[in-house]
Formats: structure tokens, sequence, C-alpha cells
């Protein structure tokens, strides 16, 4: 019963899935689009404005994250400072992987800005 029922709905599948892929396309109404103007020179201006604001926004926090890895690499150093030979604090562990990490970020956010 199973195949059966499996076979007819395979059949059914392939009748009908070439009759709907077959269908035209709706063009849009050049009513509409000649009222917005040219699409060209308003979607570059739109585009570059959009640029200047990602620019704008991933300078800050790029900025935004060196001065946090800056302030940690300095706490890292009063840590280390306080510590003696014998003795490795996880604090310091922690920070350190803090600061890797935040390291990471900026060289990728920086590699993706290049790109």
């Amino acid at each position: 019963m199973n195949l059966r029922a499996f076979i007819v709905s395979t059949a059914l599948l392939f009748t009908f899935l070439p009759a709907h892929t077959q269908e035209p396309a709706t063009e849009p109404d050049p009513q509409f689009t000649a009222q917005r103007g040219s699409p060209s020179t308003w979607s570059q201006d739109q585009l570059r404005k959009m640029q200047k604001a990602q620019t704008v926004e991933r300078q800050k926090k790029l900025k935004e994250d060196t001065d946090k890895l800056l302030s940690l690499a300095t706490e890292l150093k009063d840590s280390v400072d306080k510590t003696n030979q014998n003795v490795l604090s996880l604090e310091v562990i922690r920070k350190a992987e803090e600061i890797e990490k935040l390291a990471k970020k900026i060289k990728t956010n920086m590699r993706d800005e290049i790109r």
C-alpha cells in the first residue's frame, strides 16, 4: 500500500511540476518604473551614502576595539608585574585569552574591510 501511494504521489508530482514552471513571469508595470526616475542614479547615490556610513561605522568600531585592546594589554602587564616567578594567576590567563580573541576579531574585521 505504501509503495502504491509513493508511486501515485510521484506521478502526480511529475505531472503538475512542469505545468507550474511554465507560468510566465510578471514584468513590473512601466507606469511605476517611470515615476521613480532613473534607477541607476538613485541607486548609485544611495549606494555611495550607505558605503560611506558603513565605512564610518567600521572605523568607529575599530577604534573602540583597539582602545579596549590597549586597555586589556595594560591590565595584563600590571597583573603580570604583580605576580612572582612561582605563581601564575588565573586572571592573567583569562586576560591573555580575552586579548587574543579581541585581536583576532580586529584582524578579521580589518581583513573583511579590505575585500
